[in-house]
């Protein structure tokens, strides 16, 4: 028997049994048809034995008798190994079958405890080092005894599958080469499901048949190639050098269509990298136009137990491949996501910017639609994840808003920024599908680990451009791919329209997106897009790029950003081609006048751009809905110089 040591039990990692999903059914009348096919043979060769025997006298020549006594009296021996083979072959099988039914329901219940417990954990006080602190509970200590109880078990039922699959596998291993002649032993077929097998009229060194196949891999890995595991392994490794780019993720994604399910999951296991780091995206304009394209590698590469099988096992790298359908990706990074919550290697800061996304998900129809725990570039060495919420299915909506925020934002207040788009998905309705896009890392005005001067440079607009590029070809391709053409607009705020500036200076033509509104923008760096026309937007009937832009008259951030920055153009001059419309109040579209930045300033008469009954929100509202034609455009934003607060 194997000894694995003991757990260790004052460890809060909840552990999970290894999962047993046989075919029992299959087993079983495979070893009733072994035991009854050897019975029969034996049975048979036992009257060809009685009948040679008769006919020993018609042989008397000298020049054959040898010859033919040797090779006729040598069959009935041969074959009665091949009966004796089969006959252990089915002993072993009835033994695996008896023994390991019930350890598959323990298997069952076991996995149905640990999810328990992991729930427990998450709404407990127990620090996720398992350290014990004096904010724990009665509860707490009774959930580090069911905890401790439970991987006490779990590691007694991995023992024991562990020792039977062993035992088995060995007994059944060991018919190779009975009699001391490998090629003496039969082919043994079952074909198909609870199909008797037969004896093939040649010989062979080894069992043929699916469930025979399963059992005699159990030693080396349940049926899958480990050289096919081997080889993702090291693909994947390649896709984590910062050096490598599209190239290196084609040929992973390639390879991974190439394996059955059982590699998939087997390769997942072997992983701890893919569960906690996000795919890279691209980071140059090389890369952008040579990325895999997901939509094709998930609807054409892939069979549909492969995809069960990467949305199971692999869900952070399946959640966040760009073509893969939305509703695939949130089951994914909703799995990927509870796994990360309890995941030693994220921080507890992580972890807090975490649970608000978790937080964002209490709603209807919400959906995450990415998450990203890792990119290379990014400025620090265990950043806030990034992540993508919609309120409505981008699968099924007729258009898409995707909300691109400014300063201050990211997933730390991913809920704030959830709120923002479920009010405005409210006013659309169901045909639309409003996105909470935290894809980049946005400067913090108020934050010591980035600094104020951030916010006054281009790198996070420049690098959160790659990632906003990629999510709109992305979409584009997730389309396509089902044959579907949703419109997708942009709508950007403060520093997000830099951001947004950069990804649609740099998409492919033809991957237009709809519209782009920018509100209290912080300006556009002159040799990113010196005019709207430098932008990938779909034109208007006016033969104009359907670019929108505002500003409140109160709103000195944005003329900040523009005055220090490095050298932006201001959206809301006539040179730059948008069309512009008021947030002061004036023109044909009723509402509050914004009386800030901000996005939001939620009451006590103070109004951000997307606060309900604002002004903007409601011009906003209609750009959204296909129907800017009925805004005033005529008014622009030109005081005589930034409208300071002092």
């Amino acid at each position: 028997m194997e000894d694995w040591g003991t757990p260790d039990t004052s460890s809060t990692d909840i552990l999970y049994p290894t999962e047993v999903d046989v075919p029992w059914e299959d087993l079983d009348d495979s070893a009733s048809g072994l035991k009854t096919a050897s019975s029969d043979v034996e049975s048979s060769m036992n009257d060809v034995r009685s009948t040679w025997g008769g006919l020993e006298s018609a042989y008397q020549q000298p020049d054959t008798q040898e010859t033919v006594w040797s090779a006729m009296n040598s069959v009935p021996d041969s074959v009665q190994d091949w009966a004796d083979t089969m006959d252990s072959a089915g002993s072993a099988l009835q033994d695996f079958v008896t023994e390991g039914r019930p350890l598959q329901t323990t298997s069952q219940e076991l996995m149905t405890q640990a999810t328990m417990l992991q729930g427990r954990l998450l709404l407990s006080r127990i620090d996720f080092l398992g350290i014990i602190s004096e904010d724990e509970t009665d509860e707490d200590s009774q959930l580090r005894q069911d905890i401790a109880q439970h991987n006490q078990a779990v590691w007694q039922f991995n023992q024991d599958w562990r020792n039977l699959t062993t035992r088995i596998t060995g007994r059944l291993e060991s018919l190779h080469g009975s009699a001391g002649v490998d090629d003496d032993i039969p082919d043994v077929s079952t074909e198909g499901s609870g199909t008797p097998p037969f004896v093939q009229a040649s010989t062979g060194s080894s069992f043929d048949g699916d469930l025979f196949t399963f059992m005699a891999n159990q030693g080396d890995g349940d049926g899958y190639d480990q050289d096919a595991v081997d080889e993702a392994m090291d693909l994947y490794n390649e896709t984590l050098d910062e050096e490598t780019g599209a190239a290196a993720q084609e040929a992973f994604y390639d390879h991974l269509a190439t394996m059955t399910p059982e590699e998939i999951e087997e390769f997942a296991s072997e992983g701890i990298r893919i569960h906690v780091e996000s795919p890279q995206m691209p980071r140059s304009q090389e890369e952008l136009d040579n990325w895999p394209d997901g939509a094709d590698w998930w609807h054409n590469a892939l069979d549909e137990d492969q995809q069960d099988a990467m949305v199971e096992h692999l869900p952070l790298l399946t959640g966040n491949t760009e073509g893969v359908p939305y509703t695939e990706r949130d089951i994914a990074n909703t799995a990927a996501l509870s796994y990360l919550l309890t995941s030693h290697t994220m921080t507890d800061k992580q972890k807090e910017a975490l649970r608000d996304i978790r937080d964002s998900k209490q709603g209807d129809g919400r959906m995450l639609l990415s998450l990203n725990t890792y990119d290379s570039r990014r400025s620090e060495d265990n950043p806030d994840p990034l992540a993508a919420v919609s309120v409505g299915n981008p699968d099924e909506a007729d258009t898409t808003s995707v909300n691109v925020p400014g300063m201050d934002s990211g997933t730390h207040n991913t809920n704030a920024e959830v709120d923002r788009a479920d009010d405005m998905q409210g006013e659309l309705g169901d045909d639309h599908a409003v996105v909470s896009w935290l894809g980049y890392e946005a400067p913090q005005w108020s934050d010591e680990r980035i600094g104020k001067g951030d916010v006054l440079s281009d790198q996070h607009a420049d690098v959160g451009g790659w990632h906003l590029a990629h999510t709109i070809n992305g979409f584009n391709n997730t389309a396509e791919g089902q044959g579907r053409d949703p419109e997708l607009r942009i709508n950007a705020h403060s520093y997000g329209t830099n951001t947004a500036a950069h990804a649609l200076t740099r998409i492919p033509e033809g991957n237009a997106v709809d519209s782009l509104t920018m509100f209290g923008s912080a300006g556009i760096p002159e040799d990113v897009a010196e005019t709207a026309d430098d932008l990938e937007v779909a034109q208007t009937a006016e033969g104009r790029p359907a670019v929108y832009a505002t500003e409140a008259s109160q709103d000195w951030y944005a003329q900040g950003g523009r005055l220090w920055g490095t050298g932006r153009n201001d959206p809301t001059k006539e040179d730059f081609g948008a069309y512009v419309f008021s947030s002061d109040g004036e023109g044909n579209v009723m509402g509050y006048p914004t009386t800030g930045h901000e996005q939001t300033l939620n009451g006590s008469g103070e109004f951000g751009y997307l606060d309900e009954d604002s002004q903007s929100f409601n011009s906003i509202l209609r750009i959204s809905q296909g129907e800017a034609d009925t805004i005033d455009f005529s008014y622009e934003y030109s005081p005589d110089g930034p409208n300071w607060p002092w």
